[in-house]
Order: structure tokens, then sequence, then C-alpha cells
């Protein structure tokens, strides 16, 4: 059993709520770990909890963890996909400002989160410069 499997079992289902206890179970039971909090991230962004994705991500950064960008692209889809962008292009900032090399994932995220929104179509034009 790992929590990280189970977390991403409970995403694929759609099961938000219980991959939030498996998170949190986790958090206080081992030391902080990339991987279950992505897996945490991507739950919440399979079921539009954009807000749950963030505070998350938040956690992650004040517990100390070298976030990649993958967990960036998370919750920058999260973020998008709960028509959140100024929150998404947050996330593009903070991984620029950290030296992460965003990669397509995270620039379609953005991107898709700009079209979702529709009232950012300059800043989607900016992205692409």
């Amino acid at each position: 059993f790992t929590y990280r499997g189970a977390i991403s079992a409970c995403g694929k289902g759609l099961r938000w709520q219980q991959a939030m206890h498996l998170q949190r179970q986790a958090h206080t039971r081992l030391p902080a770990d990339l991987l279950v909090g992505s897996a945490a991230i991507t739950a919440c962004e399979r079921s539009g909890k954009w807000d749950i994705a963030v505070s998350i991500f938040k956690e992650m950064v004040a517990d100390g963890l070298e976030l990649d960008i993958f967990v960036y692209n998370a919750v920058i889809s999260a973020c998008g996909k709960g028509e959140q962008w100024r929150a998404a292009l947050w996330g593009l900032d903070d991984a620029l400002a950290r030296c992460l090399q965003p990669d397509l994932t995270t620039f379609n995220s953005a991107l898709s989160a700009c079209d979702r929104s529709g009232g950012c179509w300059e800043t989607a034009l900016e992205l692409m410069a």
C-alpha cells in the first residue's frame, strides 16, 4: 500500500474527499512527499477542486519541498479547469521565478486557462510570443 497509489486511484475515480483524507493521513504519518502532494493536486484537478489544489500546493511550499514542473503543471491545470486564469498564470510566473523550465504541458495548461476564462486573450497572445 502506498499513499501515492491510493490517492491516484481515488483521483481517477473522482473521489477527491477520500484522496484528501489519505493525503492528510500521509502528511501526519510520514515526512512531506512530493509525489503524494502531486497525486493529491491531480485528484483535485480531476474533480474540479482548484481551490483545494492550490491549498495543497501552498502546503507543499510551506513544507519546504523542492517542487518540480510536474507539480506546477498539475496546479496550473487545476486552476485552468476552474476558470481561474489569474491563479493559473501566477503558477506559471512562480515556476519561472524558481528557474524551472516550463514544458509544453505548462504552456498548454496556461493557455487553456485563458481560453476557458474567455477574457484574457491578450495574455494568451503574450504567452505565445
